[in-house]
């Protein structure tokens, strides 16, 4: 196992995220909490809506970069590619329900659902391919 090249791939697209929201998406709940002890940090969520690309990276992005560091670390646990995707998508398909439900803040896109899907499909790929976690067909 590639064990730095894991860990970058589970914290960097976490860190990218987090970026994401604390700086484009001003009504998540961890951008106040860090804009309550940072009040400085710019709001660029006008910027986030110029073009097609800016609004996909404002709207999904962040689903992308924390589904596919998940992939990564349920793929630690379990290490079948079967069993990922499957707990992957059935965590996917929870938290988009838990939104649909109102119980948070949130807002519920059954294309999230998709988005998420597919980047835990390609985050498999990126595992088999680079060989960076033995893995069970």
């Amino acid at each position: 196992m590639k064990t730095k090249s894991v860990i970058a791939n589970i914290f960097l697209p976490l860190l990218i995220g987090l970026v994401i929201y604390v700086l484009c998406r001003p009504d998540t709940i961890i951008t106040h909490l860090i804009r309550s002890v940072m009040p400085a940090i710019p709001d660029l969520s006008d910027c986030m809506q110029i073009n097609t690309l800016t609004r996909f990276i404002n709207n999904y992005a962040c689903d992308i970069l924390w589904s596919y560091a998940l992939t990564f670390c349920v793929a630690l646990c379990v290490r079948s590619t079967q069993k990922v995707l499957i707990v992957c998508s059935l965590f996917c398909c929870f938290i988009e329900t838990v939104q649909l439900c109102n119980l948070f803040a949130l807002t519920f896109d059954f294309f999230d659902i998709t988005v998420e899907v597919i980047t835990v499909i390609i985050g498999l790929l990126v595992i088999k391919i680079f060989k960076l976690i033995p893995m069970e067909a």
